[in-house]
């Protein structure tokens, strides 16, 4: 069966790199632990297909595994479009510096919740994109989070826990419950979710808010993201200036690269800017 999967990936793939206008390298191999039938890696420039993960789908959900796999390729190629156009525009959003008094053993959290949420906002933007081009997100994710979100609904005292995750996955939420084709059930269950954790003012101006988001307009993705993380946490989101080559010894010491790392070459400025939350 996999075999069958990597050939269609590569038919996919042609289509992918011809709707986005984009070439980058993708691996066939599981890189590193993580869910998803692939991702794009920025830091190398390349997209990483989790044949683990594949496998897991394939079995779990036999009738939408080749249109899952479809839709990731266009996914995560959409992400390397637009690492390029956050290149032409000067901003580098990948990494984060968070500003804080927060003791060191809880910061940890904190870069878990905006990186979190960076990502969802990320997501929505490329899925909004392929969305109003024809193609149909799968309903994966949300078949997997459906379970956890009925349950949560029913246990009583867990409302700053269910806060803090609402939060983190309502970019992705609400990929799911724009972009796919779920029955008013099903939509009723992510709305039930975000109601009791958010409130009905606070999800109705976060989901106007997401929903300005437009894939390639890098100033708009700064507004919303500062806006949101500002109203429900209230941390200040603003941009701030590095080199190039400090930006490079930032992303090697986050993210744990041995040995000499540069960015990608089509990261050609000296200087970028990039997000600085200041966390009270």
């Amino acid at each position: 069966m996999l075999d069958f999967k990597l050939s269609k990936m590569r038919k996919m793939i042609t289509t992918g790199k011809n709707f986005w206008g984009v070439d980058v390298e993708f691996l066939q191999e599981d890189v590193k632990e993580t869910t998803g039938v692939a991702s794009y890696d920025p830091f190398f420039d390349r997209v990483e297909f989790h044949l683990k993960w594949i496998e897991k789908i394939a079995k779990e959900f036999p009738q939408i595994i080749d249109d899952e796999i479809d839709f990731a390729v266009l996914h995560e190629l959409g992400h390397a479009k637009e690492a390029r156009i956050y290149e032409e525009k000067g901003l580098f959003p990948y990494s984060r510096n968070i500003l804080t008094d927060i003791p060191p053993g809880e910061i940890s959290e904190v870069f878990n919740i905006v990186d979190t949420f960076f990502d969802g906002i990320e997501d929505y933007k490329v899925e909004k994109k392929l969305f109003e081009n024809g193609f149909l997100k799968p309903l994966t994710w949300f078949q997997q989070a459906l379970p956890n979100m009925e349950q949560v609904l029913k246990k009583p005292g867990c409302e700053v826990l269910g806060r803090d995750t609402a939060f983190m996955n309502l970019p992705l939420s609400m990929c799911s419950y724009k972009f796919c084709s779920l029955s008013n059930a099903q939509k009723r269950v992510i709305k039930s979710y975000y109601l009791k954790f958010l409130g009905k003012r606070l999800w109705e101006e976060m989901v106007e808010t997401i929903d300005t988001l437009e894939f390639g307009k890098v100033n708009t993705t700064v507004e919303v993201a500062s806006a949101l993380i500002h109203d429900f946490f209230g941390w200040t989101v603003t941009l701030g200036s590095i080199r190039r080559k400090d930006l490079e010894l930032i992303v090697k010491e986050q993210h744990k690269f041995a040995g000499g790392f540069m960015l990608p070459s089509f990261w050609r400025k000296n200087n970028y800017s990039y997000y600085s939350i200041q966390v009270t």
